[in-house]
């Protein structure tokens, strides 16, 4: 979202200052700057995505943690309070299509792009991911993440736009599981 790290409590909205804490946030930051310069242009601050795909993004929060809790029967969380909102593949995509069919009234503009009903802590994720799968949550103390990003995002502009989300977290945790179980068989298998 390029907003960073901010109380974790209040909600970022698209007129907040940007507070990149990366570099990658910080090219995003002046992608978008550039971007703003030339007409019929539409911004994505995008929510962290998960979902299946052909060649699934093992590193992409959700997917990675349903993996862990999967193959070694446990997650390890740091920074576990810390919020992050979440966007299922298949509702960027439909947000695209809608973004297209729909560019008069939405053009030119910066929209945050997550799920609001999926803004939750580390733990309330992980917590989910039990619900699906047996598994140990461990609460790391010692140590932290290196991502430190902490905030709630509220992608009201883009649904008063009259877009909605339709994929939650139990659906895209479902398809996870169908998706690891089928990349598991030999003939499937098309990462390392």
């Amino acid at each position: 979202m390029g907003t960073g790290q901010t109380d974790g409590k209040s909600l970022c909205v698209e007129t907040d200052p940007l507070t990149p804490i990366s570099l990658y946030g910080k090219t995003k930051c002046a992608a978008e700057f550039y971007t703003k310069q030339h007409p019929n242009h539409l911004i994505f601050r995008l929510a962290t995505i998960f979902g299946s795909s052909p060649r699934p993004r093992k590193d992409l929060l959700i997917n990675n943690l349903v993996l862990k809790a999967l193959k070694d029967k446990s997650i390890v969380i740091y920074e576990n309070s810390f919020m992050r909102n979440y966007l299922h593949i298949l509702d960027y995509c439909n947000a695209v299509v809608f973004s297209l069919n729909n560019w008069e009234k939405i053009k030119n503009e910066v929209y945050n792009l997550g799920n609001d009903s999926i803004n939750c802590s580390k733990l309330d994720l992980v917590k989910k991911i039990q619900e699906h799968i047996p598994c140990e949550i461990i609460k790391a103390e010692i140590n932290s993440d290196k991502d430190m990003r902490n905030y709630i995002v509220s992608s009201k502009k883009f649904y008063d736009k009259g877009f909605q989300c339709s994929y939650g977290l139990d659906y895209g945790i479902k398809e996870l599981i169908k998706m690891y179980e089928l990349i598991d068989v030999p003939v499937n298998a098309n990462y390392n």
